[in-house]
């Protein structure tokens, strides 16, 4: 078999591999697939059009190969890179920092990706194979590092109305382009390839460092906000940040409910992380449209949470209560969340406010 073909499987499939591990890591589900593809055709287009101009560059006489190689590409393509992040960064149903890493990531392995492929066709069958290899554990982790670095930083400006807003973009932005540069010049001195290796190495701690600081600040807004909006202790609005632990904390009732009841419950809790990650959004923006933007998505969430919610029904919900006991985390609180202008009129509109209230009457009861 022509060695050429599993050369291009590889330089393919592992770039890809690496983005559908960081997507697993988004454990509030908030990034959409259709933005991820986005992100990865974007960096396809960004290929082409960081050669074009850096092409142009040189037959103008502008710089000759080793200044480009070195500093011009750099700067061409992680600019050309992130332009995808800084639109996607703007839309209303962006959620929180772990989404702009994610589609800095995919715009990173889009180009990465075409890249590798031009380059193992290029070689000779006999290095294809350990060319592939070697650009999947270097060359393709700068790239997706850089852009993954200016999305979380361009996350985190979003709903900022202060200096922070053009100061963290163009931060991540030189940094990306300074940690590209610095590996080409590494590379093109004739470093060693562990040299190389390690130097990816740093971008991917640097990248988990931002997705921890990414999940930990999310949880914390999540913990606020619903606490503040409804009026429940911290402890109970802490359950919906489980996320990662939900398959383990819901294991006791899988003896009594069906494994679809058991999905709508995971998504139950998902849709509650979601709409606390919006309604800190909605306190922090400044923007009148953006502002409008998420308050519609705020009110898509609760339809979608109140659909879920009756779909699981009376004995699925009642079985989820008495897995955690109003004594220990009353979670209930969480699954039942109010709903502006629910009122009696609204069949069923008062059943579980009811129980609750019956339930605390009865331990007041017998507390006496």
């Amino acid at each position: 078999m022509n060695i050429l073909y599993p050369a291009i499987l590889l330089a393919v499939l592992f770039p890809i591999a690496f983005l559908a591990f960081l997507g697993s890591q988004n454990m509030y589900r908030t990034g959409k697939f259709q933005y991820n593809l986005l992100s990865m055709g974007w960096g396809i287009v960004a290929y082409y059009l960081a050669a074009y101009i850096n092409s142009t560059i040189f037959h103008n006489g502008w710089a000759d190969r080793d200044q480009i190689v070195r500093f011009i590409a750099p700067m061409v393509e992680e600019t050309l890179k992130c332009l995808i992040v800084f639109y996607l960064i703007r839309r209303k149903d962006f959620v929180y920092i772990m989404d702009g890493i994610a589609y800095g990531f995919g715009a990173g392995i889009g180009f990465a990706v075409l890249e590798n492929i031009e380059y193992v066709t290029a070689a000779s069958a006999g290095i294809a194979l350990s060319l592939a290899l070697a650009r999947v554990f270097s060359t393709n982790i700068i790239h997706a590092t850089g852009t993954a670095i200016i999305g979380s930083a361009l996350g985190y400006s979003r709903l900022s109305n202060d200096a922070s807003r053009v100061f963290f973009p163009l931060g991540g932005l030189l940094f990306a382009i300074a940690g590209h540069a610095g590996f080409n010049n590494l590379v093109t001195s004739g470093a060693t390839l562990i040299f190389a290796f390690l130097y990816a190495g740093v971008g991917i701690f640097i990248v988990s460092l931002i997705v921890r600081y990414g999940l930990r600040k999310a949880s914390i807004d999540i913990q606020n906000s619903i606490s503040m909006l409804d009026n429940i202790t911290a402890n109970e609005a802490a359950l919906v940040n489980r996320a990662r632990t939900l398959d383990e904390a819901l294991k006791p009732m899988e003896k009594y409910i069906s494994a679809e009841d058991m999905e709508k419950v995971r998504d139950f809790l998902i849709l509650q992380a979601q709409l606390g990650l919006q309604r800190n959004n909605l306190n922090n923006a400044q923007n009148g449209p953006l502002r409008d933007g998420i308050a519609q998505e705020i009110d898509s969430l609760k339809k979608r949470i109140d659909v879920v919610r009756h779909a699981l029904g009376v004995f699925c919900m009642l079985q989820v209560r008495g897995l955690f006991p109003e004594n220990n985390i009353p979670f209930w609180a969480i699954l039942e969340q109010r709903v502006p202008a629910t009122g009696t009129g609204r069949a069923g509109g008062g059943l579980w406010t009811n129980l609750e209230n019956r339930t605390k009457e009865s331990r007041d009861m017998n507390a006496k």
